[in-house]
């Protein structure tokens, strides 16, 4: 299932792989499952700030956690090399984007976080994440909106009025 949005690169993904591992060697938990959720808080917030992914991957929920459908095919194919060599395929903006992703990872509370994590609970095991779920609000609706949206259903005749 292709995503919305930018067309899938297999260039870009291991550009974003060679620079989240290069940036992530001080970390002794490092592992094939910390890259998959890096790579896809990367791809979801580029796609929330710049309206288009990073790479244009498809990710599909798993009892891991979100994960790129193509990881070990990519990997198996990326020579070793240093994060330089991936950075010089991404954009300025998607390198801030990266590094606040980055800076993130260190607070596990922080409201980025929460809020891509989240994403997960609108599909079932095995199903393709849309990126567009980003612009779905994970906080519930506030007084002002229940009752708004209670006004609306009265007048098109959707509730009886309470009360």
């Amino acid at each position: 299932m292709e995503q919305e949005g930018r067309p899938y690169s297999a260039e870009r993904f291991r550009a974003l792989a060679r620079y989240l591992t290069s940036r992530s060697q001080a970390d002794p938990a490092f592992d094939m499952a910390k890259l998959a959720s890096l790579l896809y808080r990367c791809d979801f917030l580029a796609y929330e700030q710049l309206g288009d992914s990073i790479t244009g991957a498809t990710y599909r929920k798993s009892a891991e956690g979100p994960c790129p459908e193509r990881l070990e095919t990519e990997l198996n194919g990326m020579e070793d090399a240093g994060a330089d060599a991936g950075k010089s395929a991404l954009t300025e903006a998607e390198v801030a984007v990266i590094e606040q992703v980055l800076r993130d990872r260190e607070s596990p509370d922080a409201e980025l976080s929460t809020h891509i994590e989240s994403l997960t609970r609108y599909v079932d095991d095995g199903e393709v994440i849309a990126y567009n779920l980003v612009f779905v609000s994970t906080e519930p609706p506030s007084p002002e909106a229940t009752r708004a949206a209670q006004e609306v259903a009265e007048r098109l005749g959707r509730v009886a009025r309470a009360g």
